[in-house]
């Protein structure tokens, strides 16, 4: 191994500081107790499992608007749960009008938003769209949605729609398809919405006996509407 002077040796370690400090972007930063600490900038976007994940510094609504071109108008957005976006765009040159679906994650790391874009035409599994984004689409036929996939999410969010409002009367027992089973060890296959929240029970002599409050998300299970 060559020998160098401790001069060399002084210019090279600043050579390679000055690289590494280029390469990271190490920024200098005043804590409060005056001592100085050193923030990592990190790459701005990554992808994984075709889902984009940065760090958010702004609303979610202004970031979509912000981020779409000039082809497109966007006419109304929704943030449903947090966890997904449905937004009314607008074809500026051909005048159609879809629905943009963007699936949302939040963390507490620092890429503390991810999202997974989409649009109705791949038939999204989310399907929670409000109705007055629903209202505001084009019109689908066999030209502009040749596989169905469009036509056929509109049902399920229209369809999500009518059942969420019949829940909402406590009129309607809902049956799943199979009895689902809770982290307390219990199972129920029947639930009924009473004022703003969700309760498993039993039918007993046509009628819905609540045993136990519980939280449930019916687009992830099968299930009908039993009047009752």
């Amino acid at each position: 191994m060559r020998n160098f002077s401790p001069f060399v040796h002084l210019i090279l370690k600043l050579t390679l500081f000055n690289v590494q400090f280029k390469l990271k972007k190490i920024a200098l930063t005043v804590t409060k107790v005056g001592a100085i600490s050193y923030n990592l900038y990190k790459p701005i976007k990554h992808k994984a499992m075709g889902w984009m994940s940065f760090r958010m510094n702004e609303p979610v609504k202004e970031w979509f608007k912000s981020n779409l071109s000039d082809e497109v108008t966007v006419l109304d957005i929704a943030v449903v749960k947090r966890n997904t976006l449905y937004a009314a765009i607008r074809e500026n040159k051909t005048g159609l009008v879809y629905c943009a679906v963007y699936m949302l994650r939040w963390s507490k790391q620092f890429y503390n938003f991810s999202y997974k874009p989409m649009s109705e035409f791949v038939g999204p599994c989310e399907s929670e769209c409000p109705k007055r984004i629903l209202n505001l689409l084009s019109p689908l036929d066999d030209k502009n949605d040749s596989n169905g996939y469009a036509r056929e999410w509109r049902k399920r969010c229209w369809d999500n729609i009518h059942n969420r409002e019949r829940m909402s009367t406590g009129n309607y027992v809902i049956k799943t398809k199979e009895p689902l089973k809770f982290t307390s060890g219990a199972e129920f296959q029947y639930f009924k919405k009473i004022g703003r929240r969700m309760y498993a029970g039993v039918i007993e002599d046509n009628r819905f006996r609540s045993l136990s409050r519980v939280r449930l998300n019916t687009k992830y299970f099968e299930y009908e509407m039993i009047p009752m």
